[in-house]
């Protein structure tokens, strides 16, 4: 811990850092009172108070824990059951070492750990290579009674900083007890390692290990073509090697290279590649699975393919932001992302029509942080192949894509491209305007082709630069600001889950309204207007309500006051609230995040009083259904207006259907 002249006390920057926290949240929690200073109206805090919050939240004894910025901080060993395959023979063998870890608190130490995998690498290779072995397989290699020539040295480095393996195995015997079995393309040795591993190092590092069925699917749709057994294939941040265990067999061991910063990865991606192709050369291993920072890897280094999955958020010094901005075009925002920099530098490790392929958040598609990456792919690539991932890893909640592009000197294109979605699958076969600000490609040349129609309606307008838009409300700490006890001096709050399309449902929470208190507040006015809409900030499509009360909201519930010259509110609402908007915001943006960049691209088309009339008549009406209004009457209203709202885009009944089709199994979000 760094100190300041105080050897006892640290600095409110000092505790930042200890605790993984930034300074505003730090300043937020000593206002909230979640943090202490050591004495009132100073920001220094003593060491022992600060160990002490450590333990207490990586105990999740701490309220603290439930912040969203300190979810890094927690730690814990669990198995990372979705890496290798359900009907594993191993599955079993590492749960059972990872309870006696739980059950008995014990520590893993470096020296367990690699004691660990040394005792299942030793097992592995007996089962690989039809070793006779006594049941003590760690004793007899370290006792050399045990001949795993010449596979031994791929052990010994594993353990070669160890000290006294055999004392560790006399005092956990309950932990190299347990029996593996060589399975092809299954990752045991990775399982465990990465199973023992703190989650907040996994994090830390922007580390998220590929389910085997993942790097499957992303190696079995590589765009495979020419002499295949002559092509160089490459993993730049291989892990413990569970893309090496997925390669297609038509590309020769020989060509078949990968890299890693992690020097135990290393070892262990190097012991399955040994047991793949069963290689004992250390001179050609060593050569081909190597221990470097890729993102300095030699530029005259040139492959066939790049595949893998890069480390996602990783946090990198200031240090390192500056050699990075010097080296990336793409490293030129504020927060370096740690993907888009993996990627530009794998196009320059590209030959001429090579083929990259990553799994990658959806964000790299359409978030404006990634907009210097996109410039960069689409200035000098082709797409080949994109499919989207449901739930790719383990306590991970973020929507993915294996995306696959050529590098080339041509022009972009995705002419050719297959796209695969959960339930459907297509190819693009009609050119396609990009550009770097959103690139989607979950829409087929059908909904294409209706997309460019709705976007090119005749005298229609948007609400960019026609609106007022305000953030809900964060109060910094809901249990001291919020309470479901309606006095005379609160008064209700809305949360994202409390609207609905058209109308808000009560929340039953209440809120006495001190704005001067909150981390985070909009100005009044905008709360307290006359008419606006309020709308879902975290959803997958558009969900607006009306409001005249002045109701508050919180933060995952903004505020749009549409000030467009002669269109009503409830109009614009309608509009927004219909499939036609949601099918151009699903298909424009694909995001889980309602953005005012999002809502202001809307083409709204601009009418006379009398047809506005027409669409506000079904608003009302929906309006002034009761709150146990029949579900049936309510979604007959919503396709009348539906059909009207068509008839404004010139959408014909094919194309309405067709809209209605790509949405027929989505939440309605009707009140």
């Amino acid at each position: 811990m760094k100190m300041n002249s105080d050897k006892n006390m640290l600095s409110l920057a000092d505790v930042c850092r200890e605790l993984s926290i930034s300074e505003a949240t730090a300043k937020n929690w000593v206002k909230l009172g979640k943090l202490i200073p050591a004495e009132s109206g100073t920001t220094y805090f003593s060491i022992e108070y600060v160990q002490s919050l450590k333990f207490d939240i990586a105990n999740g004894d701490n309220s603290a824990l439930k912040s969203r910025r300190n979810k890094s901080f927690v730690s814990g060993i669990s198995l990372y059951d979705s890496y290798i395959p359900g009907d594993s023979k191993n599955l079993l063998p590492v749960q059972s070492i990872l309870n006696v870890v739980n059950d008995n608190k014990i520590e893993v130490t470096n020296d367990i750990l690699l004691s660990l995998l040394a005792d299942c690498a030793l097992k592995l290779m007996v089962s690989r290579f039809s070793i006779k072995a006594d049941s003590n397989i760690l004793r007899a290699f370290l006792k050399k009674k045990l001949s795993i020539s010449p596979y031994a040295f791929l052990v010994d480095d594993l353990i070669g900083g160890v000290e006294g393996v055999d004392d560790i195995a006399d005092e956990y015997p309950e932990l190299f007890g347990t029996d593996y079995v060589y399975e092809d393309a299954v990752d045991v040795i990775g399982l465990l390692y990465i199973s023992l591993k703190s989650s907040r190092d996994r994090k830390f590092q922007g580390c998220y290990y590929t389910p085997s069925k993942v790097a499957k699917r992303l190696c079995d749709n590589l765009k495979l073509t020419g002499k295949m057994e002559q092509k160089k294939i490459m993993d730049p941040c291989c892990g413990t090697g569970n893309f090496i265990l997925q390669i297609p067999g038509c590309f020769d061991y020989n060509n078949v290279y990968a890299n890693d910063i992690d020097s135990v990865s290393v070892k262990l991606a190097r012991i399955n590649y040994a047991l793949r192709y069963k290689i004992s050369d250390a001179k050609l291993i060593y050569s081909h699975i190597t221990e470097a920072d890729y993102l300095y890897f030699p530029r005259n280094k040139k492959f066939d393919y790049i595949i893998g999955n890069p480390p996602w958020g990783y946090r990198y010094s200031h240090e390192e932001k500056l050699k990075l901005r010097d080296k990336f075009e793409c490293a030129t925002t504020l927060s370096i992302e740690s993907y888009d920099i993996f990627i530009e530098q794998a196009l320059r490790n590209l030959k001429t029509n090579g083929i990259l392929s990553f799994i990658l958040p959806q964000a790299i598609l359409n978030v404006k942080s990634h907009t210097p990456i996109r410039k960069l792919i689409l200035e000098r690539c082709s797409f080949d192949y994109i499919e989207f991932l449901s739930k790719t890893f383990d306590n991970v909640h973020c929507p993915s894509v294996i995306l696959q592009m050529k590098y080339t000197d041509s022009p972009f294109s995705a002419i050719g491209m297959r796209v695969k979605e959960e339930k459907r699958e297509y190819t693009i076969d009609i050119d396609r305007e990009f550009n770097a600000d959103y690139c989607t490609f979950n829409t087929t040349d059908e909904e294409y082709l209706i997309i460019g129609k709705i976007k090119d309606t005749p005298g229609h307008t948007t609400l960019a630069g026609q609106s007022t838009f305000a953030l809900g409300i964060i109060t910094g700490d809901n249990k001291r600001f919020i309470t479901d006890e309606k006095t005379d001096k609160n008064e209700q709050i809305l949360s994202g889950s409390n609207v609905f399309k058209f109308k808000s449902k009560n929340s039953g929470r209440y809120i006495e309204f001190k704005p001067e208190l909150y981390q985070q507040v909009a100005p009044t006015e905008h709360y307290r207007v006359r008419e606006k809409l309020i709308y879902r900030f975290i959803c997958n499509q558009i969900v607006m309500a009306y409001d005249n009360k002045n109701t508050l909201t919180l933060n995952s519930c903004n505020v749009l006051i549409p000030q467009i010259p002669g269109l009503f509110i409830k109009y614009v609402m309608g509009i927004l609230n219909s499939r036609i908007a949601q099918f151009y915001f699903r298909k424009m943006f694909d995001s889980v995040k309602v953005l005012r960049s999002h809502i202001e691209r809307i083409p709204i088309p601009v009418v006379g009083v009398s047809e506005q009339e027409k669409i506000i008549e079904v608003v009302d009406k929906i309006l002034g259904l009761g709150v146990k209004a029949d579900a049936f009457r309510t979604i007959k209203l919503y396709n009348e207006l539906d059909h009207r709202v068509a008839k404004l885009y010139d959408l014909d009944e094919r194309e309405y259907s067709i809209i209605l089709k790509s949405m027929e199994k989505d939440n309605l979000f009707l009140p």
